[in-house]
């Protein structure tokens, strides 16, 4: 992303805005690039200490591809809510419909995810996104899914 966009987005802050979420479930740590009603990229870098890789799996932790597919929807939902202005203020209920991963290559600690979220079919409340995550310029999963949102 050129560097003139890169600074109207404060990631962390838009992050927390936009999605219900907070820590230590928010799977998403900065927004790198965002391009309206076509693409989003964020990143997640997943540290040594997270909760959830001391039981996934001890001796041999890996980022549990549950939270994998979860990183991409919370990359879709920002997209969404970025995307479109009737979803760009309140407070919002999401609901996963659907999802479909495929996971490829694991993905260990120090590694950072790069999470590409491009839409499928953006309808007024529902999204359909791809999401493509990288780990060292390699695949490591494909996600695609169904969202919607519901203002509270």
């Amino acid at each position: 992303m050129a560097e003139k966009n890169r600074k109207n987005i404060d990631g962390r802050k838009k992050i927390k805005e936009l999605l219900p979420h907070r820590k230590p479930f928010i799977f998403i740590d900065d927004i790198i690039e965002f391009k309206k009603n076509k693409k989003i990229v964020a990143t997640k870098h997943v540290k040594k200490g997270e909760y959830f890789l001391k039981g996934h799996f001890p001796g041999n932790p890996i980022m549990p591809g549950v939270l994998t597919t979860e990183a991409a929807v919370q990359t879709g939902l920002v997209f969404f809510r970025m995307s479109r202005s009737t979803l760009s203020k309140g407070r919002f209920e999401y609901y996963l419909l659907k999802n479909t991963s495929e996971f490829i290559t694991p993905i260990y600690p120090g590694d950072t995810m790069v999470i590409e979220v491009t839409p499928i079919k953006i309808l007024y409340d529902i999204l359909m996104g791809h999401g493509v995550v990288r780990v060292r310029d390699r695949i490591a999963a494909n996600i695609d899914f169904i969202v919607a949102m519901k203002k509270k």
